[in-house]
């Protein structure tokens, strides 16, 4: 997500890393092809069959609170992909908690 929509969705003090950083960071990781920020009008099945059909990849990583989950996996079906979720929701492991 890009800083101002992390903003939008979790507050002013946010996010606590910029989004140079956030991106850096994973591709540090060596996890993924490809790491890039989201387009500023991501919030709709629409948007994301768009993005999905640009890019084509094989797996849709996500965290188990995604938004709009049974959507992404029809539009992954649509492409032969797969939605992966690679972090399930730990309320003990939250950045919002430990600023706090």
């Amino acid at each position: 997500e890009s800083d101002q929509r992390v903003s939008q969705l979790k507050g002013l003090n946010r996010p606590v890393n910029s989004l140079k950083t956030r991106l850096k960071n994973l591709r540090q990781l060596g996890i993924a092809d490809k790491v890039f920020s989201l387009p500023e009008k991501f919030s709709s099945p629409k948007d994301h069959l768009a993005l999905i059909n640009q890019i084509k990849p094989d797996i849709l990583a996500v965290s188990s609170s995604t938004p709009h989950l049974a959507t992404k996996r029809r539009i992954m079906k649509q492409f032969a992909g797969q939605v992966k979720i690679v972090l399930t929701h730990n309320p003990q492991i939250s950045t919002s908690r430990m600023l706090k």
